[in-house]
C-alpha cells in the first residue's frame, strides 16, 4: 500500500474531524436548537437548521474535498463527484438530525444536568429509587446513546465520502 494513499486517508480523516466539530458545535446557533420543540414549533427552527446547519456541513465537505484535491494536485476529482458528496452529506445530516430531534423519535429523551443528578442522588439517599427517578435516569442514558448514534452516523458518512473520493483516485 503506497504511503501516499495512507497519507491521503489521514489528511481526510483529520480534515473531516475538524469540519464536523466546527459545523456541529461552534457554528450551531441556539435558535437552530429549537428543532427539538414539540408539536409544530420545530418547523421554523428545523428549516433554519436545514438551511444553515446542513448547508454548513455540505459546504464544509466542499472545502475539505476541493481543498484536498487542489493541495494534492488531484485534478481527477471534478465538480460532479464533489457536488455528489456535498448532497450526500447534506441529506444524511438532515435525516439524522431530524430523527435525533423529533419528540416522537430520539428527541423524546432528555439529558440531565449536573444539578439534576445531585438532586436525584439526594432524593435516592433519603427515599430510595422510585419509578420517576428510574424514568429520568433511563431517559438520560438513552439521550447519550442517541447522541452517540448521531455522531457515529456522521462519522460513517465521512468515511463513506473518503472511500468514494479515494476509490476515484486509486482505482
Amino acid at each position: 500500500m503506497p504511503v501516499e494513499f495512507l497519507s491521503d486517508v489521514f489528511i481526510l480523516f483529520v480534515a473531516y474531524q475538524a469540519k464536523h466539530f466546527l459545523c456541529d458545535f461552534p457554528l450551531q446557533t441556539s435558535y437552530m436548537l429549537g428543532k427539538f420543540k414539540p408539536g409544530s414549533g420545530f418547523f421554523l427552527p428545523l428549516t433554519a437548521h436545514c438551511a444553515a446547519h446542513c448547508a454548513a456541513h455540505a459546504l464544509g465537505t466542499f472545502v475539505v474535498v476541493f481543498g484536498f484535491a487542489r493541495y494534492r494536485g488531484y485534478s481527477e476529482i471534478g465538480m460532479v463527484p464533489i457536488m455528489t458528496v456535498m448532497l450526500f452529506d447534506f441529506v444524511v445530516h438532515f435525516v439524522m438530525d431530524r430523527i435525533k430531534a423529533s419528540p416522537k423519535l430520539l428527541g423524546r429523551y432528555q439529558a440531565l444536568s449536573k444539578n439534576e443528578y445531585i438532586d436525584i442522588a439526594r432524593h435516592e439517599l433519603k427515599h430510595g429509587e422510585d419509578p420517576e427517578i428510574r424514568r429520568l435516569k433511563l431517559s438520560n442514558k438513552l439521550f447519550w446513546i442517541s447522541l452517540g448514534l448521531d455522531q457515529m452516523v456522521h462519522a460513517l458518512t465521512h468515511y463513506a465520502i473518503i472511500y468514494y473520493i479515494l476509490t476515484r483516485l486509486y482505482t
